[in-house]
């Protein structure tokens, strides 16, 4: 958990960095390299730490998803793999539209599945989602040459060496469906593999829930940024007011609550790790209090680099209700303040 803090919070920076310099027509292209190389890096700190973790369990960061929005942004993340145009996606007419699910770990899950699919087979890849008796199913398929079957083990096993044939070369599986499998187990589901002389196929199985409170229609939508790091409050901040946002800054505990005290919000990004009062105990105490401008059940993402096992449930059982995890650029963030404020405007607000 330590050595996650201590590589996070610097990339978050840089990405961070990144996403408002974007905005610059000089920048060019080395921006654009420097955003793929850190949000690369940061994806494999997520998978080698998942790895790793054996005992990690639970749901935690639970939010109300859109399933066929979240779904239909498959193809677009493999882009630079021509997945545009090779990677179908089909949700099942009758499959809820709102869920809650753990986010960002569905997406990664998929993304490495789809990666994987993508990288043995130059033909199409079909994603298929459905839900029933309150579980997701979320089958990837290859058209590429099948494995024989007892092989299949070793797909599940970190940088593990598959054995090659005539038709698919010896190859290394890396971390893609390893990943895959941990994060189907962290959100209490399971990965199933199978494959026969026509492809190969790659089932996620999660317990999903569709009762996850979500932002209050008609409330304030002023964001109080609560961050100890002076540099990341004022990148955040920035992103906030390109998304059209009305912003103020605290940089402790008590800063929040006088801040709450006299201002009414619609939602509280808290930073975990602040001095003076933490981010935690900070929501315990705006829980309990009474006559503060801001309601007691207002809105408070926590904001962390810390994604261990337990630092979600712990935030969660603090009072929290959603969890944001650094590093974090512009899409992480208004996917956030849209799921409590409601929609930003189309047009972001880039010269505020």
């Amino acid at each position: 958990a330590h050595i996650s803090h201590e590589l996070r919070t610097p990339l978050h920076t840089v990405v961070s960095a990144i996403e408002s310099a974007a905005s610059t027509p000089s920048a060019g292209d080395q921006l654009d390299d420097a955003a793929s190389a850190a949000g690369h890096l940061a994806d494999l700190v997520d998978k080698l730490l998942l790895i790793v973790d054996t005992a990690s369990s639970g749901v935690g960061g639970v939010a109300t998803i859109d399933l066929a929005e979240l779904m239909g942004s498959v193809p677009s993340l493999h882009s630079g793999d021509g997945g545009s145009d090779r990677v179908q996606v089909r949700v099942a007419a009758e499959a809820p539209t709102q869920l809650a699910a753990n986010e960002s770990m569905l997406v990664s899950a998929v993304d490495a599945l789809v990666e994987n699919a993508l990288r043995y087979t130059d033909g199409i890849v079909e994603v298929e989602a459905d839900v029933a008796a309150g579980r997701l199913s979320v089958a990837v398929r290859d058209t590429g040459p099948g494995i024989d079957p007892d092989q299949l083990p070793l797909l599940l096993e970190p940088l593990r060496i598959v054995p090659g044939n005539s038709a698919r070369p010896a190859a290394g599986f890396g971390l893609g469906l390893p990943f895959a499998a941990r994060a189907a187990e962290s959100m209490g589901g399971r990965l199933e593999v199978s494959s026969g002389p026509s492809g190969t196929t790659a089932r996620l199985d999660i317990p999903v829930a569709s009762d996850v409170r979500v932002g209050k229609p008609g409330g304030s939508r002023r964001v109080l940024m609560a961050d100890d790091n002076t540099v990341n409050r004022r990148l955040t901040v920035g992103l906030l007011r390109r998304l059209g946002l009305d912003v103020d800054e605290a940089a402790d505990g008590p800063e929040v609550l006088d801040a709450a005290a006299a201002q009414p919000y619609g939602l509280i990004l808290m930073d975990v790790r602040m001095p003076v009062l933490d981010g935690r105990e900070a929501t315990r105490r705006l829980r309990r209090s009474q006559g503060l401008a801001t309601p007691s059940d207002v809105a408070v993402v926590a904001v962390t680099a810390h994604t261990g096992t337990g630092e979600r449930e712990a935030c969660l059982a603090a009072g929290m209700d959603d969890y944001l995890g650094k590093p974090f650029g512009l899409d992480e963030l208004r996917a956030v303040t849209s799921r409590w404020l409601g929609d930003q405007p189309a047009d972001e607000v880039a010269s505020r």
